[in-house]
């Protein structure tokens, strides 16, 4: 009786591992149905399968990547206006994402869409940051996360600290897509307000029909802040604001809130440089050196190499170092374009006795300033109306070539060199 009871218990048991394997099995079947049905917009049916395949493999990545992807773009699952619903499926698709292992080949993609959805719907522009940089350790050429630190350092007003970034974005992105991210960050160079004007409505950030402009600006980095209290972005942001609007004490208010509230404050070398501008035009350069001397991480950098030249300027008064630091923030974007760079710079020459320096800088800032004059600009937006006329084109390069910014010219001499191969040959 033991043995036929024993037999039974054996074939039972080989008859639910045989199952399980067949249900296991059947994760990947599942898998590639849902994948049909996505394909055609079917995303209850595509969720269907997708549960039915994690519940056998609740850690399959390509079931809760495709998972994730359903719950944020059916829009019937929540209805027009009613946030709190919409904000559980983005938790619920974030749940999904943060299952996909480190180790699987989706993770530097599941990375890219985890920053997505903190940064358009949560709004936490750090917690994005983050995930966009982990992508990219996953996968250093992930062109995708890269396009999304540009486009998160845009928001908050500080794409210069990522300008290698921005360009790994636009060389990794394939050649077609090339001329139009160029476009963009010609826009992001000198239009920033207007830059990202179809993001900003599309994450909420201003009101419907209202255009940006000064005022929205301030509101979209106090959503940051109350987003996102413990990231130093926000208040960083709104501080600069501050500053463009000559208002130094304002400034330091909210970098005071910052280093209250955020995570080592200290750390984020743009919060240090801001204080050293804000304290400087108050005319406090002893203060704004003992900031210096904290300045954290690398040495380099636009904001490091100004903020030095400012020290040994007006503190130290070690005119030739200060000399070679402003020599070396003018070179770095948006030193061509900075004419309060330019200026110190001159001044600094002028004080170190080198007067006809001192006049050619001074004559370069004035060149400076007629390029960004508006009929200028206006006629170059119009020619980047047109990518496929390298006519039109070639005044962008001059443009370029005329701040001497030669990444910027050499790029777009490539696009329409790229024009002028395609286009047909007289007589042919």
């Amino acid at each position: 009786m033991l043995k036929k009871l024993g037999i039974l218990l054996g074939l039972a048991s080989v008859a639910a591992a045989s199952w399980f394997m067949f249900e296991f099995a059947s994760v990947r079947t599942r898998v590639t149905e849902a994948q049909g049905y996505a394909e055609d917009g079917q995303w209850r049916q595509a969720r269907h399968l997708l549960r039915q395949a994690l519940r056998w493999n609740p850690s399959d990545a390509e079931a809760n990547l495709l998972m994730a992807e359903s719950l944020v773009r059916d829009e019937l699952l929540t209805a027009p206006g009613d946030a709190e619903a919409g904000l559980k499926v983005v938790d619920d698709a974030i749940l999904h994402l943060s299952r996909i292992n480190e180790g699987s080949p989706l993770a530097s993609e599941a990375q890219v869409q985890l920053g997505r959805l903190k940064a358009t719907q949560k709004l936490q522009p750090g917690a994005a940051l983050n995930h966009f940089k982990k992508a990219i350790e996953l996968d250093a050429n992930n062109q995708e996360a890269y396009f999304w630190v540009w486009k998160v350092n845009e928001l908050v007003g500080r794409p210069y600290t990522v300008v290698e970034d921005i360009w790994k974005a636009i060389e990794l992105a394939p050649d077609e897509l090339q001329p139009k991210l160029l476009r963009d960050w010609y826009m992001g160079e000198f239009f920033a307000l207007t830059a990202n004007a179809a993001l900003e409505a599309q994450m909420g950030l201003r009101p419907l029909g209202v255009a940006p402009s000064n005022q929205t600006q301030a509101e979209q980095y106090l959503i940051f802040i109350n987003e996102e209290p413990d990231s130093t972005l926000g208040y960083v942001a709104l501080a600069r604001w501050f500053l463009a609007a000559g208002a130094p004490k304002d400034c330091l208010l909210q970098l005071d809130k910052a280093i209250q509230n955020a995570k080592e404050p200290l750390q984020d070398p743009l919060l240090i440089a801001t204080i050293i501008r804000a304290l400087d035009d108050l005319g406090k350069i002893d203060e704004a050196a003992k900031y210096f001397d904290q300045w954290p991480g690398e040495k380099s950098g636009y904001e490091y190499w100004r903020a030095k030249g400012l020290i040994d300027h007006k503190f130290h008064r070690n005119l030739p170092e200060a000399i070679e630091a402003y020599e070396k923030a003018k070179t770095i974007w948006p030193g061509p374009v900075d004419w309060r760079t330019w200026n110190l710079l001159s001044n600094c020459q002028r004080e170190n006795g080198q007067a006809t320096e001192a006049a050619a800088t001074a004559k370069r800032s004035n060149e400076i300033e007629r390029l960004m004059r508006a009929d200028i600009q206006s006629t170059l937006r119009a020619n980047l109306g047109n990518l496929n006329d390298p006519k039109g084109l070639q005044d962008v390069i001059r443009f370029y070539e005329d701040l001497g910014m030669n990444r910027e010219a050499k790029a777009w001499q490539s696009v329409v060199d790229s024009l002028n191969s395609r286009a047909p040959r007289k007589g042919s």
